[in-house]
């Protein structure tokens, strides 16, 4: 997910709980984005010792952890609806699935 600049807040009204994300878009396949993430994680496999690459891979592991917080905060204060909160969380968890197994990947090649 990015904040998109200069966009007026999107409405994600619920049940009881209504609220904005101001401005929140999801990175979608085939955007500007997307491309620039899978260039860098090309160029992180074929060009970095795999020491960096398990650095740079807990840090990926640390922001999606935020960005869980980050959507757990809202929630708990009503501004998102539980329904906004669980399709956001279920693609927190769509990423965190395959950065596990690439984390532990990378951490067998070390051995």
């Amino acid at each position: 997910m990015v904040l998109a600049q200069g966009k007026p807040p999107q409405y994600v009204g619920g049940m009881g709980c209504g609220g904005c994300l101001s401005g929140i878009t999801i990175l979608l396949p085939g955007s500007g984005a997307d491309d620039l993430y899978i260039a860098v994680h090309r160029l992180a496999k074929e060009a970095f010792p795999i020491d960096e690459r398990l650095q740079s891979l807990n840090i990926l592991w640390g922001s999606l952890a935020e960005v869980g917080y980050c959507l757990h905060v809202p929630r708990r204060l009503c501004y998102i609806s539980d329904t906004t909160y669980e399709k956001f969380e279920l693609e927190v968890r769509q990423v965190g699935a395959p950065l596990s197994g690439l984390i532990q990947k990378t951490r067998a090649g070390q051995s």
